[in-house]
């Protein structure tokens, strides 16, 4: 459940709407103290209606940090965003929810964009998302997508697209997280 009043939440709308953005969907977290149980957001200008989906989660840091999905009917597009769980049983049963979403999405005759922080490598994902075999990955993750003292940096960010796509340009770049912002 998100609180809907709370003030972060507005201005995140507020913003989204002023630079044109009509559907806004949000996916919640449970390892995030309310008001703050937003983990990842999907925005788009064109019209988009969502579609219900959610990932098993545990109240811990690293337990989950949701999904959201939306389907574009103008574009036959179905996206989902996902910000999975630290290694471990939990993050296989997401990876299990997330090969159902995708065949679900193609027998509905759907083109398919999976995105987000997978929180493993591309080898990991091809062992356990069957689904997403025959997809592409954008070109330039451009390891390392996730960096931090403990450990070895990673690409665990991914963006997966189906055969109706052609890759124009992507990349990364730094933001305002340990992730870099993979495009």
């Amino acid at each position: 459940h998100i609180e809907r009043f709370n003030p972060v939440l507005s201005f995140l709308e507020k913003n989204l709407h002023e630079m044109g953005f009509t559907t806004i969907i949000y996916g919640v977290s449970l390892h995030h103290l309310p008001p703050f149980r937003i983990s990842l957001v999907l925005a788009t200008k064109a019209h988009a209606e969502a579609i219900p989906f959610s990932l098993p989660m545990e109240n811990r840091p690293g337990g989950s940090g949701g999904a959201a999905s939306l389907f574009i009917p103008s574009e036959n597009l179905a996206v989902l965003g996902v910000h999975l769980a630290l290694p471990g049983q939990l993050l296989d049963r997401e990876l299990k929810e997330v090969n159902l979403w995708v065949e679900n999405q193609k027998q509905l005759g759907r083109r398919v964009l999976v995105m987000g922080d997978f929180n493993t490598g591309k080898e990991q994902v091809d062992k356990n998302i069957s689904a997403l075999r025959s997809f592409q990955e954008t070109e330039a993750p451009t390891c390392p997508s996730f960096k931090t003292f403990f450990k070895d940096s990673e690409c665990i960010d991914h963006i997966f697209y189906d055969e109706s796509f052609s890759e124009i340009n992507s990349g990364v770049e730094a933001g305002f997280s340990d992730h870099k912002l993979v495009w």
